[in-house]
């Protein structure tokens, strides 16, 4: 049996967070961009304002406003509607601080 050596170890636990560290529900007052930024503060054991800017990664604003249920927003020349005939959840993936992150409605993901 091969023994791991502290580095692959620490690798091997970070890109393992706990179920509680990868899943995090978006609260009611916190826009979409806010709960990614908490997801990853959690999930790496640091404080916001130590991680990269997010609008390094993304458009910000067009990522609050795509996932804001209370919206009819336009990103990228495409206007996203909802309908009660159309009842789908919208989902937004991208990397981030070395995550592949799903932002939905209510939640975000780590993975």
């Amino acid at each position: 049996m091969s023994e791991e050596s502290p580095e692959l170890a620490s690798e091997t636990l970070r890109s393992a967070p706990s179920v509680e560290a990868r899943r995090r529900l978006i609260e009611n007052d916190e826009s979409a961009s806010e709960a990614v930024l908490a997801a990853v503060a959690n999930a790496e054991a640091t404080e916001v304002n130590a991680l990269p800017p997010l609008g390094d990664e993304l458009d910000v604003e067009g990522l609050d406003a795509l996932v804001d249920a209370e919206t009819t927003p336009s990103a990228g020349g495409l206007v996203f509607t909802r309908t009660e005939e159309l009842n789908a959840d919208i989902e937004v993936s991208f990397r981030y601080a070395g995550y592949d992150v799903t932002v939905s409605e209510n939640y975000v993901l780590l993975e």
